[in-house]
């Protein structure tokens, strides 16, 4: 029976919750778009987030592209240390500051020059069950910010997560180091949901959920080309490589598309995590990344195949 959902409709269920990588680019996002409504549809899904940061031709987010993936499915954006790439989304959240859409809660921001935007949201559900969402960064290899944990500390329970109101409480950290989110992820440990790493663009082989009922994830890889060097074409990262020229304009890579994120379910009691399921979906069997699919999805592969195939 999809989901393990209790025979008796009566009895409280879980939240189904897909959580998608770094968007990199136009075919990173329309692949998405394309494939939200069957996602959802499959997955019976009460939450779909994905992190946007490269949804503009790899560098930042337009308010257009945000609204684009919004309007097609998605609940909630976060982003990372690109985020302030395309300017035009400075103003957007001056004028919308409850906009689906954040950035990372610990940047720092000078107190007269105010950051537009916000580092969480909270999202009223069906049937009366709320979210709340984090969004942070790491600080190594990073640009300076506030420390990510302590920023995490005012935003978590003191003690038991299900007391503060929330069904669910899922963190995207936009870090670079494995070790770093490791360790923030421990500290969360029983105080929140989720813990979904962002940022490197290659999806980790490590889901799981720690004894406290964290599901964690290092890095949820991304939406985008994987014949590149992280969603770029690799022949101009090569040569600023080897060339040693950093002036080398990166472009968004062309080929295969795939999907990357993780699909979670809750324990509807604790707001705990049950459940954590990696998704890494590619238009065919000859992809460079290797298919893995939450179990709900396996009938479905084909069509989502299809899907990705025009993208």
């Amino acid at each position: 029976m999809p989901f393990d959902e209790p025979t008796d409709s009566a009895a409280p269920r879980g939240l189904n919750i897909l959580f998608l990588g770094d968007i990199v680019a136009a075919s990173g996002r329309n692949a998405v778009m394309r494939a939200t409504p069957l996602l959802r549809e499959a997955l019976a899904l009460d939450l779909l987030c994905a992190n946007a940061e490269n949804a503009a031709h790899g560098f930042g987010l337009t308010p257009s592209i945000a609204e684009r993936l919004l309007d097609a499915g998605l609940d909630l954006l976060t982003t990372g240390n690109h985020v302030w790439d395309q300017p035009q989304l400075i103003d957007y959240l001056h004028e919308h500051p409850t906009a689906p859409i954040l950035r990372p809660h610990n940047m720092h921001s000078d107190p007269r020059a105010p950051m537009p935007g916000r580092g969480y949201a909270d999202l009223a559900l069906s049937e009366g069950k709320s979210v709340r969402v984090v969004n942070i960064i790491g600080q190594v290899f990073m640009e300076p910010c506030a420390h990510p944990w302590f920023s995490l500390q005012e935003l978590l329970a003191a003690d038991e997560q299900h007391a503060s109101g929330w069904d669910a409480l899922l963190i995207d950290c936009h870090a670079e180091t494995t070790g770093e989110k490791l360790a923030l992820a421990r500290l969360c440990d029983g105080k929140a949901t989720a813990f979904l790493g962002t940022h490197t663009h290659i999806p980790t082989a490590d889901a799981a959920i720690f004894p406290k009922g964290l599901a964690y994830q290092t890095d949820l890889g991304m939406c985008g080309c994987y014949d590149s060097v992280l969603g770029f074409e690799h022949s101009l990262s090569v040569a600023r490589y080897l060339k040693k020229a950093p002036k080398v304009k990166f472009e968004p890579a062309a080929g295969e598309v795939s999907i990357c994120g993780a699909f979670i379910q809750t324990d509807p009691e604790s707001g705990r995590a049950r459940r954590i399921e990696p998704l890494r979906l590619s238009a065919s069997e000859n992809s460079l990344l290797p298919s893995t699919l939450p179990q709900a999805l396996c009938p479905y592969k084909k069509d989502l195949q299809e899907l990705l195939e025009a993208c």
